[in-house]
């Protein structure tokens, strides 16, 4: 017996309410540390002149491997833990309840002997002083952060209605160097969405009908009450208007389509899944 296959390409794109609010960010892109961050060097220890970058106080900006970004080292000339911070300017955040987020790029320069970082948020000052009573919300210095370039979220919600300064601070014991890149401080508008994913087969055996289903999360700050969900082959779309809906900010709803795909024939297919309308707002698109 031949069995036919299908074979299904799938598109995602998510149409979503509001984007993303970007409230601070630094890349370190023009090759030096911005005069609006503070820096303090309170180990006061000389770095080892095996190093890729010449270190002179606390951090500096490296360029290294195609890379651009900023660095601090743990690897003294006679072996002591570092105590490097930088501190960014003040920054605002709005007082309402949506989500606020801090996201950087962490990486150590070496695998074994891998530098770690504590991050602080201050309220009244920029100097390590204003941190001391403080508690890191982010500390990898146990551990150590890998060689690979890793993307860190920190939950800054706590702190919506203040002003606040961020200390990344460098507390690592005889390591090699600390990495620091793509600093954003964001704000999560109030209708914003995700799907997530979709549980679909990339093959099937014909004659089939298929579930358009999957994983939407709310990653805005209001609940969501209502959306559509539409599904297109291509040439005839399909469109389920959910409402009465309560998924609330940082929870995920799963769904399935009331329509489903109806295979009676062997091919290709693609199939594009898109969200909009959530609470009824005027919609932009972003493809995933």
């Amino acid at each position: 017996m031949i069995k036919n296959f299908l074979v299904i390409i799938l598109s995602i794109s998510t149409i979503l309410a509001d984007a993303q609010i970007l409230i601070f960010s630094e890349d370190f892109n023009s090759g030096v540390i911005p005069g609006n961050f503070a820096m303090y060097d309170l180990d006061g220890l000389t770095a080892n002149p095996g190093l890729p970058c010449p270190f002179t106080g606390s951090f500096v900006v490296c360029q290294y491997l195609g890379e651009t970004f900023a660095a601090s080292p743990s690897y003294f000339i006679s072996p002591g833990t570092a105590d490097d911070w930088m501190v960014t300017p003040a920054i605002s955040l709005a007082n309402n309840n949506n989500a606020k987020l801090l996201r950087f790029d962490a990486s150590s320069g070496d695998p074994t002997y891998r530098d770690g970082v504590e991050v602080y948020v201050s309220t009244t000052g920029n100097t390590p002083t204003d941190f001391s009573n403080t508690t890191a919300l982010y500390n990898s210095t146990a551990t150590g952060e890998p060689p690979t370039w890793t993307t860190r979220d920190v939950d800054l919600s706590s702190y919506s209605g203040q002003t606040i300064y961020i200390g990344f601070r460098n507390h690592s014991y005889n390591k090699v160097v600390l990495g620091i890149d793509n600093i954003e401080v964001t704000e999560l508008s109030d209708n914003n969405i995700e799907l997530t994913s979709l549980n679909f087969p990339q093959y099937t055996t014909i004659p089939t009908v298929i579930d358009i289903d999957g994983t939407i999360t709310n990653v805005g700050g209001n609940t969501i009450n209502s959306m559509d969900i539409t599904w297109t082959d291509g040439t005839n779309s399909y469109t389920d208007n959910l409402n009465g809906l309560n998924i609330a900010s940082n929870t995920t709803y799963n769904f399935t389509h009331n329509t489903q795909l109806n295979m009676a024939s062997s091919g290709n297919v693609t199939i594009s899944v898109n969200i909009d309308n959530i609470n009824t707002t005027i919609t932009q698109v972003i493809t995933l």
